[in-house]
């Protein structure tokens, strides 16, 4: 428990002596905000009671607070393995492990952390998410669904969800070691490979049995509201139960750094 706790306390000082967990944090803090502004405004003008197309409803309101999440979270996935991977490009990791005494609590104390920046991350981007368009739904007379205990649980659960990423962000950077290749592998497939599947999945079942399982769309299931849920389960497109969701991400945190440690984290440093 002490090499622990001792890993815990050398990984946070890491942290706030390095300039890129504010960095990532602000400017994802940056593009939430200005996205959820940019999508209150328009779904506001044509939803809400003054639009062209009013609905009723908390969906259009909910669908906005969780861009946080549904396009937020590839930046604890990026801080997560910027962890691992800065330490293998800088060449620290060594006197790292050297000075735990051992690999185990090391890897440990990284997850430890790590999940608990991106549960910040994640409070971050939810604050920007409503506070840059709940004033929109107002002024349109819309509910906010801030009254609304659901709102609040989907709050929670995004905010756990950033966690969780942060978390398989941490597994990625320690399987992959390269710190541009990591950066890589998350953005194209974060950004690109899973975006298309899942549209593929909107307008083929058999490819949607297969899309609710990938990790954006497990964590959207999680959360319980997202922009790429609406978009997609209107046609074909499936998803998972809130349980299930959370579930799959926790199995997916689960399975990269278990299996980072079985493969590349225990072998020899190069």
């Amino acid at each position: 428990m002490s090499r622990f706790m001792d890993a815990v306390r050398a990984e946070w000082l890491k942290v706030f002596t390095t300039r890129s967990w504010w960095v990532l944090g602000l400017v994802m803090v940056l593009y939430i905000g200005f996205t959820a502004a940019l999508m209150a405004l328009l779904t506001s003008s044509l939803f809400g009671p003054s639009g062209d197309m009013p609905l009723e409803g908390t969906g259009l309101t909910t669908m906005v607070y969780s861009l946080g999440t549904a396009m937020g979270y590839v930046f604890p996935v990026l801080i997560g393995a910027l962890s691992v991977t800065a330490e293998y490009r800088h060449n620290t990791i060594t006197p790292t492990f050297v000075s735990v005494g051992q690999r185990g609590p090391v890897l440990t104390a990284k997850v430890a952390v790590q999940g608990t920046l991106g549960l910040l991350y994640g409070i971050a981007a939810l604050l920007s998410a409503v506070l840059a368009s709940v004033f929109f739904f107002m002024g349109q007379g819309m509910s906010t669904g801030l009254a609304e205990g659901g709102t609040w649980m989907m709050f929670l659960r995004s905010v756990i969800a950033m966690g969780l990423w942060a978390v398989v962000g941490v597994g990625l950077g320690a399987l992959i070691r390269s710190q541009a290749g990591a950066i890589v592998v998350v953005l194209v497939f974060t950004q690109f490979i899973e975006p298309l599947a899942r549209m593929a999945g909107g307008f083929n079942d058999t490819i949607s049995q297969v899309t609710k399982f990938l990790p954006g769309s497990a964590s959207d299931a999680f959360v319980g509201s997202s922009i790429y849920s609406e978009i997609t389960v209107g046609g074909a497109g499936q998803t998972l139960l809130w349980w299930q969701g959370g579930l799959v991400m926790a199995g997916y945190g689960v399975v990269v750094v278990v299996a980072a440690w079985l493969t590349r984290w225990r072998a020899d440093v190069s």
